[in-house]
């Protein structure tokens, strides 16, 4: 009942099925404090990644850094979102991110690709240590 609530709950704001139930899952009763954030700004409805097993959404970014208090990229991916939990994280999806909270937390531009950049190169690292250790297991 609470999931089926969910999916319908806010009907005029846009976001697709999916990630509402995605949104439910994580949230709980909260999930409407996303979706207020997407009917302020409906482009932060759209995925983060284009993985169909990733559900995220722009507006979780939001809710991360203004209501959670989330300073870093690396607390938004890996401990706000499933999206750190569900394997490799691509360029991309870092950027993309790093795009919506850079401007929340006072990043320039500039600053917004560099702590991108440094999140990517700490997760290729991460996975090369990852990778070494499986080979010897």
């Amino acid at each position: 009942p609470f999931f089926d609530a969910a999916l319908h709950a806010r009907g005029e704001v846009e976001v697709d099925p999916i990630a509402r139930a995605h949104l439910a899952r994580m949230y709980g009763t909260d999930h409407h404090r996303v979706l207020d954030v997407v009917a302020d700004d409906p482009s932060l409805g759209a995925r983060i990644s284009a993985r169909p097993e990733i559900a995220d959404i722009g507006a979780q970014v939001v809710v991360a850094v203004v209501d959670e208090g989330a300073l870093t990229l690396t607390d938004i991916i890996d401990r706000r979102l499933a999206l750190g939990t569900l394997g490799h994280v691509t360029a991309t999806e870092v950027d993309r991110v790093a795009a919506i909270a850079g401007p929340l937390l006072g990043w320039s531009g500039e600053e917004s690709a560099q702590r991108a950049a440094a999140e990517v190169d700490r997760r290729v690292a991460i996975e090369r240590v990852w990778r070494a250790r499986r080979a010897v297991s």
